[in-house]
């Protein structure tokens, strides 16, 4: 924003002096949102601590143990610096984008593999189901790479208050986030269409069968359906 418009402003530090109220009512609503979910996020990692100290002391060395412990500290920096790209202060609005996609990316990926590997422990036996969701997952990884083209393109600094906007509208945010929704919402009904193909068979299947875990599963297949459904939700 040019000197002029700044010098014409009452209180130049006040980064809603230069929105339109439409404009400031969207961006205040995303950054109090950015900040519970930041508090949400912060409290599920702590609550979890206990487990994931017994996962290091008593689990080998593995991609899914990897995977696991990338996606949580990656999205939780991802969320930090979304709070800190409209909380300020900010020096370089593009450079704070773009390691913000790039946590973003690594989180997504990660954690769509966690799912991925839910698919490969189901279809153990059909390697052609394997090899679709491989393929998806795939997809899912290059899809967040879209995040780089708008983290250069879509942000900038608002005058000179150190707060970033998005001002450029893309495809590819909705890219980067709803494919990795579409993906877990297929392996999501891959994994519950199996459990019940092979425990309710010859019934008829409604969509409540889908969010509510059938009577008389197993034990480890109940397991499977519940923690597909908390990992989804």
């Amino acid at each position: 924003m040019s000197t002029q418009e700044s010098s014409s402003i009452i209180n130049p530090s006040v980064y809603l002096n230069y929105l339109s109220t439409e404009e400031a009512t969207i961006y205040e609503v995303g950054r109090n949102i950015n900040l519970a979910t930041l508090g949400a996020l912060i409290w599920d990692i702590l609550s979890s601590l206990p487990d994931e100290r017994k996962l290091i002391q008593g689990g080998r060395g593995s991609t899914v143990l990897i995977a696991y412990f990338l996606a949580r500290p990656s999205a939780l920096a991802m969320v930090i610096l979304s709070v800190l790209e409209q909380t300020g202060p900010v020096s370089n609005c593009k450079l704070i984008a773009v390691i913000s996609a790039a946590f973003q990316g690594i989180s997504t990926a990660t954690a769509s593999y966690l799912f991925l590997r839910r698919v490969h422990a189901v279809y153990f036996g059909s390697k052609g189901v394997q090899y679709v969701f491989n393929f998806m997952w795939f997809v899912v990884v290059c899809a967040s790479c879209s995040l780089f083209y708008d983290a250069i393109h879509g942000y900038q600094e608002i005058a000179d208050t150190k707060h970033c906007i998005r001002q450029q509208d893309s495809v590819a945010l909705p890219i980067a986030f709803g494919v990795p929704l579409w993906f877990d919402a297929f392996v999501y009904y891959a994994i519950l269409h199996k459990i019940l193909s092979v425990h309710k068979q010859g019934q008829k299947k409604g969509w409540r069968s889908f969010f509510c875990a059938p009577k008389g599963l197993p034990h480890f297949s109940r397991a499977v359906f519940e923690g597909g459904q908390q990992y989804y939700l």
